[in-house]
């Protein structure tokens, strides 16, 4: 039996371009490198199988108690075969090291306070990214500088609450994680924890559109050294469709 979910979601955000009709994204978050393990074994043959044309990582590539540098170590083979087309991007969350960026140099582009521009079958859309070390270093107005008005533009960030600081009907989709869905999600209740920093509930996981703006949060791979179990709310790897011509809210 699977102990990785993938999660199917489509999105349909406006001012998408032609040329990226389908475009199939694979979001990792919160992977709290340690050591190598069954459940990274088994995500990095899901990412092989789902071949994605991009791949992104929302921070909290390593953890608190684990060396930058093994951490970075067990990303590159995490990563090991898969070569999407488009480019794997990833951000720092608030349990990495600040030198983890220029360790992976090589297998991840890591953004802070930046963008790029993707380009496919001469078409073109921007993916921006914002440091995650603390709930306030995401700077957004500089991630966007520069930007035309009318690009697509996805964002990555680790903390979901950033969202509400986007400029309205600017960014068509944001990619962020950090609440691990909850970690612990009992029948009913759901996730134990009422609120995480300033979202609603129900935002701590999976697709929502705030003004006018989608936001997919992912319930992560692994798990906090303080806390270093699941329950109810298994590893999963988001794998994202982005379509003009259907929309799906999760």
């Amino acid at each position: 039996m699977s102990r990785v979910r993938v999660n199917t979601v489509q999105v349909r955000p406006s001012r998408l371009p032609a040329e990226f009709e389908g475009l199939r994204i694979a979001q990792l978050s919160d992977l709290h490198l340690r050591r190598w393990n069954g459940i990274l074994d088994e995500t990095r043959r899901r990412l092989l199988e789902l071949d994605p044309e991009l791949v992104v990582i929302t921070g909290d590539i390593g953890d608190a108690d684990a060396e930058a540098q093994r951490s970075a170590d067990l990303a590159a083979r995490l990563l090991e075969g898969v070569h999407p087309s488009l480019g794997c991007f990833g951000v720092l969350g608030n349990h990495d090291d600040p030198q983890l960026a220029e360790q992976l140099s090589g297998h991840v582009r890591m953004m802070s306070n930046e963008h790029a521009e993707l380009t496919k079958a001469g078409g073109s859309m921007m993916i921006a990214g914002v440091d995650g070390r603390t709930p306030t270093s995401g700077d957004i107005p500089s991630a966007l500088l520069g930007i035309k008005p009318d690009s697509f533009i996805i964002l990555l960030a680790h903390h979901p609450p950033l969202v509400y600081r986007l400029p309205p009907n600017r960014v068509g989709l944001m990619l962020a994680g950090h609440t691990h869905a909850g970690q612990i999600r009992l029948p009913v209740i759901g996730p134990l924890w009422p609120t995480f920093e300033g979202i609603p509930r129900k935002y701590c996981r999976g697709l929502h559109e705030v003004n006018g703006t989608f936001l997919h949060v992912s319930a992560g791979v692994g798990c906090s050294w303080a806390v270093p179990f699941r329950i109810g709310c298994p590893p999963e790897i988001a794998l994202i469709t982005l379509t003009g011509r259907s929309a799906a809210v999760q």
